[in-house]
């Protein structure tokens, strides 16, 4: 079956944001602000929340998730930093290459492919993500230099967020089997039902203010690592290390061939980074996108899975 019906609604809502940011209609100023903090700090953490707590952890297979792609992830970061030797901008290269949108991206597309299953695979992953790249990002900056202050402030920042801090909350109530009200478990699911539209308007609205240079080659290092070599990565480890299920490889690979997270343009600007390039590889590969999950599935689909 064609994921393409699947896959263009997401984008259409994308889209939607993107014309009301450039349009200015019919929403007053200053709606984006309002409605990404209201999908960041609320919705998405009801999302994730409710998720964790209704699935907890996967019963199987929950290191081999976490070591499929991490261990892809951590993989590629390192060797785009080792490729950009000498240049300045190796560790602003080296987060776009491997920084995937999983929240504003790729959760509404694994829920649109495989459903809640397939998110309580993602959930895991989510909670990691920014914690392991931004580390990995400030000290591949500050190699060489005695000044860890970015690093230290970056990990104690990102486990203070709400997207981690929800997912933490809800494995915990899970774990220990925690009784909640049934009328406070409808009041979230109302909330995480309209988190991915939202999601993916403020996504499409974020991409309206991303400038876009003419294509060079660093951007086109950045847009093979994020879409051909993690998911090629994640692939191998999940499928021929772990042996994991096929759902399981199918949602990890779609997870790695997200197109790269706005929040690497953020953390790369605000550090005095090469942040027009990495911007540009945001949009360019938010398209591209469109092509490589199609790809990669048709790729796990051909694979000789007998697990």
């Amino acid at each position: 079956m064609s994921i393409v019906p699947l896959i263009v609604p997401l984008f259409g809502l994308a889209m939607l944001g993107w014309g009301i940011a450039k349009t200015g209609w019919p929403l007053s100023v200053g709606w984006q602000k309002g409605v990404n903090e209201l999908t960041a700090r609320i919705l998405v953490p009801m999302l994730l929340f409710t998720g964790m707590y209704q699935h907890g952890l996967p019963k199987q297979h929950a290191w081999g998730i976490l070591l499929s792609f991490y261990i892809a992830l951590v993989g590629l970061f390192l060797l785009l930093f080792v490729l950009q030797r000498g240049s300045r901008d190796r560790a602003s290269i080296a987060l776009a290459g491997s920084f995937s949108n999983l929240v504003y991206v790729g959760m509404p597309v694994v829920n649109n492919l495989f459903g809640s299953q397939g998110l309580a695979y993602l959930f895991p992953i989510v909670a990691f993500h920014s914690l392991v790249l931004f580390a990995l990002y400030y000290s591949a900056d500050a190699w060489g230099r005695a000044d860890q202050g970015p690093l230290r402030q970056s990990v104690f920042k990102s486990l203070k967020t709400p997207i981690v801090l929800s997912l933490m909350a809800g494995l915990g109530a899970n774990l220990v089997h925690l009784p909640l009200p049934n009328i406070l478990l409808d009041t979230l699911h109302m909330g995480a039902r309209a988190a991915l539209p939202c999601a993916l308007i403020v996504m499409g609205a974020s991409l309206a203010g991303i400038s876009f240079q003419q294509v060079k080659w660093r951007m086109l290092l950045i847009l093979v690592a994020k879409l051909l070599l993690l998911p090629g990565l994640v692939l191998i480890t999940s499928h021929f290390i772990f042996a994991m299920p096929i759902l399981m490889t199918r949602v990890l690979v779609v997870m790695a061939s997200c197109p790269v997270g706005i929040n690497a343009y953020v953390v790369v600007r605000s550090n005095g980074g090469n942040a027009q390039t990495v911007s540009s590889a945001i949009v360019m590969s938010s398209w591209l996108s469109l092509l490589a999950w199609p790809f990669w599935l048709w790729v796990v689909q051909s694979l000789p899975l007998t697990h």
